[in-house]
């Protein structure tokens, strides 16, 4: 009895293991949205696409999330991504995808908020397949191209001169 139940659980194991599910380019967004929220730059470079990956750096990456939010002094980030509700069936032949998502922050110069569509590719790394994202500049802001700088410039007013109505 003992060799009979053995082998069922070695079985079910196996079959288990062998079923190999098909990534979902919803969940391995829902991760990055969070890792955004938490401000793990370091985390979400690693969820980048090779594309991504050629035009900027990790340390790059990190170092300039960083700097826009600390120098603008980003506070209540809140990233939202909803997940379709219905599961439909993605033919497994597509390798992009688009997938909207929302950011609303506040700023020393005010809150700031935008939509934007993520791009998703799929790739093969490492005898594994899943979606990674084709991140850009417009991400941190929609007006942000590449080589754009971000800071915020005080000008100290002159106060004018105040006269009575002899001048």
């Amino acid at each position: 009895m003992k060799k009979f139940i053995w082998l069922l659980m070695v079985s079910i194991i196996l079959i288990l293991t062998s079923c190999n599910k098909e990534p979902v380019p919803e969940e391995q967004f829902s991760t990055y949205v969070k890792l955004w929220n938490d401000q793990k730059f370091e985390e979400m470079y690693d969820y980048l696409s090779t594309e991504a990956k050629d035009t900027i750096n990790k340390e790059e990456f990190v170092e300039r999330y960083k700097k826009i939010y600390s120098d603008l002094g980003i506070t209540d980030l809140k990233v939202t991504y909803e997940k379709p509700k219905e599961g439909k069936e993605r033919d497994k032949k597509v390798t992009e995808v688009s997938l909207p998502f929302s950011v609303s922050m506040n700023s020393i110069a005010g809150e700031i908020a935008f939509e934007q569509d993520a791009r998703l590719t799929k790739e093969e790394r490492e005898d594994s397949t899943d979606w990674y994202l084709n991140w850009n500049t417009t991400y941190i802001f929609p007006e942000l191209k590449d080589g754009d700088k971000v800071g915020i410039n005080t000008v100290t007013p002159t106060r004018g001169d105040i006269l009575d109505r002899n001048g």
